[in-house]
């Protein structure tokens, strides 16, 4: 089909919120002056992006008809009368020019234009109610943007710039494979606010759905070929949202009699254009690329280009529209990935940001040159430390691209030393600069690798959840304090410490009547309820021995409670080296009591839990570990068995040697205002989801995380 030369696109608004006066227009017998100037219309523009199926966007088929009116005002209330109605102008591809018989006579007073396309051959039409409908592959709707005045000085050579009023989807079915006859027989969208049919009010662009449902559209079977190479279905759709916004659809295609169906995110408003690549084979659809748009448009502003492009096409972010308004560019953009868009200038201009959820508007204003405006998204660059523990990081935010950004590492005291940074996508790559400087360009995720010093950790390694590693401290968690201690004598904790070795229990002849050196703890809300616990609910929210208690030890706020998951996986389902066994609990058989192991002259009852790698002999054995030194060497942890301490009486300790009891961070669901659960072992063996009762207090092993 022939068209018309290129012409100079300018950029038009999006559809408005306002709907404008509902009174339908008055035409009144005033003509716009006797003896005035004929219209003479010099060029149409279709502004803005491509909604139109068959055409090129830019300009309109050879004899195009358009229809105007012409209006005393710019509300479209009161018009110069019925010969200025639903005029029809049409363009003479011969000619060159476009021809109206008669045409809009225009005098001294100024004139308010309105139109549409395409043309309706109606003198009843009302500008405020034009019947559109989507379609495939059907005719565009577009209508007059907001223009100047006319009068009998400048009738004789008018620019019309022209809104689209549908949403484009072109929809490109590739067919990898499928062995059907490869018919796309229609085209189902359902769940987006899109309609079927509608009106619009050709003064503002706002569009009243009059059959908001799932839409269908047929294809002719002249269309329906899906080629290897790629076919494109277009689609023109009514949209029914009043603002631009991302939409959730299924869009249903029914090929060769079966409907494949899709769920994708997408934009639908006037003058959006977006595009949806598919795959098809034997096993269905699939989304081959995700939906984009044209993300560049150019505005005029005073006579100075303002070119708007997008970068961020790639993570599914979609210029709407940008337009002029008042001296002013109005940007409008959709984040389709949810990111937190941003828009620069190349002049060092100023640009301000409003935000409504997905829905972002950008204005640039103070416009003295041709310039160019970037929507882009903000990059994200997160900053660990590993382990967490080991020190502090500056620099996690988001960032524009080109952003100098430096990221810093600080030891936390003398627990470690930095040893430099490692970018997660090159993981092999040390980066020894500390502070680091570097130019945002993406977004990236950088770790501050510390060597950490533990005097209060043993070295061994225990994998306590699938790649999940931690340390334990090298003996069972006391405390100190003063006061009566029962009931609701509540005690005074000074302070929090680990016991010097890992053996270390309270003999089970000393009474603590006399709050003194703590080493058995109770599940509970505050540390002084741990050692003395008034009746009371518990819950898991609250308690003292979560996962990351309120206390340090040792100057490092990161010892924590075990889960009881993590007791469980470190005794019954670690992968150990050569055969080795998790643990060793040495049970006498005969008499079924818990049997210590003798070490430097004296015994001691408990259990020994090895390390992830360690391949020696088992403590107890011929050649196996015969010192604490040798034990503690070799990262070996030993949870003695340190009995039970009772809340009631004269808070004696009980069944030292007999018994252990492990404190987890996790609270019985069956029982949660009683117990909790933890690690528990005695002459019958190892139970790793023992209930600990609610009137007695246990030990506590800590961990430290080497994430």
């Amino acid at each position: 089909m022939k068209m018309q030369s290129k012409i100079i696109i300018l950029i038009a608004g999006v559809l408005l919120a306002a709907v404008g006066c509902n009174k339908q227009e008055e035409f009144d017998s005033e003509t716009a002056g006797k003896g005035s100037v004929s219209l003479e219309i010099a060029e149409v523009n279709p502004a803005g992006l491509l909604t139109k199926a068959v055409v090129d966007g830019e300009t309109f088929p050879q004899d195009g008809h358009i229809g105007l009116f012409l209006f005393k005002d710019e509300n479209a209330l009161t018009g110069f009368g019925s010969d200025y109605k639903n005029v029809k102008y049409s363009y003479n591809s011969q000619k060159g020019k476009w021809t109206a018989s008669p045409s809009i006579k225009v005098g001294s007073t100024p004139g308010y234009l309105f139109g549409y396309y395409p043309y309706v051959d109606d003198k009843s039409t009302n500008i405020k109610g034009i019947e559109i409908s989507s379609s495939f592959n059907g005719d565009d709707v577009m209508y007059v943007a907001k223009q100047d005045p006319v009068t009998d000085q400048t009738a004789g050579n008018v620019t019309i710039t022209m809104k689209h009023a549908l949403a484009r989807v072109a929809i490109t079915v590739v067919n990898k494979g499928y062995t059907g006859d490869a018919k796309l027989q229609s085209i189902k969208f359902e769940g987006a606010e899109i309609a079927s049919e509608g009106t619009l009010n050709a003064v503002n662009g706002s569009i009243t759905a009059t059959k908001a449902q799932a839409v269908t559209l047929t294809v002719p079977s002249e269309k329906q070929q899906i080629s290897a190479e790629g076919t494109v279905f277009e689609c023109l759709l009514v949209p029914s949202a009043v603002v631009a916004s991302k939409q959730s659809v299924n869009l249903s295609l029914t090929i060769d009699g079966q409907t494949k169906t899709v769920n994708l995110d997408i934009i639908l408003a006037s003058d959006v254009k977006s595009s949806i690549e598919l795959n098809l084979d034997d096993s269905g659809l699939s989304v081959a690329a995700s939906v984009t748009a044209d993300n560049s448009q150019v505005v005029e502003v005073n006579g100075h280009r303002v070119t708007v492009a997008v970068e961020s096409d790639v993570q599914g972010d979609i210029l709407v529209n940008a337009y002029e308004d008042a001296g002013t560019v109005k940007i409008r953009a959709i984040s389709i990935s949810g990111r937190q868009l941003i828009c620069t200038r190349d002049d060092s201009g100023t640009v301000s940001s409003t935000t409504s959820g997905d829905f972002w508007e950008f204005t640039i204003a103070d416009i003295k040159k041709d310039l160019t405006a970037t929507v882009d998204w903000l990059r994200s660059i997160s900053v660990k430390s590993k382990p967490a523990w080991a020190g502090t990081v500056t620099g996690t935010g988001l960032y524009a691209k080109g952003t100098d950004l430096t990221i810093t590492a600080t030891a936390n005291g003398d627990f470690a030393e930095f040893i430099g940074w490692v970018d997660t996508a090159a993981p092999t790559d040390t980066i020894m600069v500390n502070p680091y400087t570097f130019k945002v360009s993406k977004d990236a995720s950088y770790v501050a690798v510390f060597k950490y010093i533990l005097v209060d950790a043993l070295t061994g390694l225990f994998t306590v959840d699938d790649g999940k590693q931690v340390r334990f401290s090298k003996g069972n968690l006391w405390c100190d304090g003063t006061g009566e201690g029962y009931t609701d004598n509540k005690p005074v904790i000074k302070s929090w410490g680990l016991e010097t070795n890992q053996y270390a229990t309270t003999p089970d002849t000393v009474a603590v009547r006399e709050i003194g050196h703590i080493s058995h703890f109770l599940w509970c809300k505050t540390a002084e309820q741990a050692v003395c616990l008034a009746n009371e609910d518990y819950t898991e929210k609250d308690t003292l021995f979560t996962e990351k208690p309120d206390f340090a030890i040792g100057g490092i706020n990161a010892w924590r409670t075990p889960t009881m998951a993590e007791w469980n996986y470190l005794v019954n389902e670690r992968k150990m080296k050569d055969g080795m066994p998790r643990y060793t609990l040495k049970i006498d058989n005969s008499t079924h009591q818990l049997i210590g192991i003798e070490l430097e002259g004296k015994t001691y009852y408990g259990m020994f839990i090895y390390p992830d790698d360690y391949n020696g002999y088992e403590v107890g054995t011929t050649g196996g570990p015969d010192t604490w030194a040798e034990i503690d060497n070799s990262g070996i942890v030993f949870l003695p068995a340190a009995g039970g301490r009772n809340r009631y009486k004269d808070f004696t300790v009980f069944n030292v040697n007999k018994i252990g009891g492990y404190l987890s961070s996790t609270l019985d669901s069956t029982y949660p205002k009683q117990r909790s659960r933890q690690l528990w072992f005695n002459q019958s063996g190892v139970t790793s989801l023992y209930l600990q009762k609610q009137f007695d207090a246990y030990s506590i092993r800590l961990v430290i995380d080497l994430q």
